[in-house]
């Protein structure tokens, strides 16, 4: 079987979602506060986005709001 190594690594990967994203650079308080926020539909998505771009992060709503119908309920 021919070396498939460069294919292989050339392969585009699954996008990490912006959200998860954001949540691994953060430091861990801020990390645990977004978690926190994206768990209690008390803030609102804006509200999310509004901090975020505070912290220097430009989103959109909808990559907060999807994350949000995955994993909070």
């Amino acid at each position: 079987m021919p070396d498939m190594s460069d294919f292989d690594a050339a392969r585009p990967k699954p996008p990490t979602p912006k959200i998860e994203k954001i949540l691994d650079e953060l430091d861990t308080e801020r990390s645990q506060a977004l978690h926190a926020a994206l768990m209690d539909l008390g803030y609102s998505t804006p509200t999310i986005k509004a901090v975020l771009k505070k912290w220097g992060y430009e989103i959109s709503e909808y990559p907060i709001a999807q994350w949000r119908r995955a994993h909070a309920r």
